[in-house]
């Protein structure tokens, strides 16, 4: 709902929750998503026409799904919102996973949520199993966390205000004061470690991917590894810990560079 003064437009939210509706539940009916949603079947189905006739949503059988056209919206985001450098950030992610033999991923930041870009999933089920997904929060990821530590104090507690410390495990920080302490270790030792803090049995480890612009750094994203706590202990997270900063700075060196 949005609050008074606000440039509210009911008509694109209930788009909005359409075109999320379909993401999430797949090929519907009218009837259905009208359920779903609490809206008048004549409303849903108005909707869909006009996303139709824009080629954003298929007719089939009955039935409606999101069309191709998002892969190539998808593409485009890749390129245009500080994903510069994505074809540099995939190859590196393939070959951080290749290296370590380990599940690795890149993430960024977005309306104060974790979205992990692009990921290689060497053990298969893991995120089913630890249900990982595309948006996670900031707080409680090794990603996230690793982020969290070179933004701006504002930006943090502005983040923090409107998500706040959601507690996942009994290992979540969800003390503001503990947190901060966590990320000055972060910014000191330039890396991140979920520590079951998101899912009970799941260690992540990540480094900040941090690019130098004109007169200023900018966070690009930041790339870990990922996996149970058994596998990712011991001498093998301190090798794995290292690797991945290494391969952060990589790929900070080739963004530089603009290879």
């Amino acid at each position: 709902m949005a609050e008074s003064g606000d440039p509210y437009i009911r008509a694109v939210e209930i788009t909005c929750s359409l075109i999320e509706t379909l993401r999430v539940g797949g090929k519907m009916g009218v009837s259905e998503i009208a359920g779903k949603m609490g809206y008048a079947k004549s409303t849903i189905y108005n909707h869909l026409v006009t996303l139709e006739k824009n080629h954003l949503v298929v007719s089939e059988d009955s039935k409606y799904r999101l069309s191709l056209h998002f892969l190539e919206i998808a593409s485009d985001i890749k390129s245009q919102h500080g994903l510069l450098h994505y074809s540099i950030i995939r190859r590196k992610v393939n070959e951080l996973s290749a290296e370590t033999g380990e599940n690795a991923r890149f993430g960024n930041e977005e309306h104060g949520e974790l979205i992990n870009i692009y990921q290689v999933q060497r053990s298969p089920g893991v995120s089913e199993h630890f249900q990982l997904s595309m948006r996670e929060p900031m707080h409680c990821t090794a990603t996230g966390k690793s982020m969290l530590a070179f933004m701006s104090q504002e930006r943090v507690d502005e983040i923090i205000n409107v998500r706040g410390l959601e507690q996942k495990t009994e290992n979540t920080i969800t003390d503001y004061d503990e947190l901060m302490k966590e990320l000055e270790n972060i910014r000191k030792q330039r890396f991140a470690i979920d520590d079951e803090e998101r899912a009970t049995g799941l260690r992540c480890i990540a480094a900040p991917v941090i690019e130098n612009r004109r007169y200023r750094a900018v966070i690009i994203g930041s790339i870990g590894i990922f996996g149970p706590v058994s596998r990712l202990s011991g001498d093998k997270l301190d090798e794995i810990t290292t690797q991945i900063q290494q391969f952060a700075n990589m790929i900070e060196i080739a963004c530089n560079a603009g290879k």
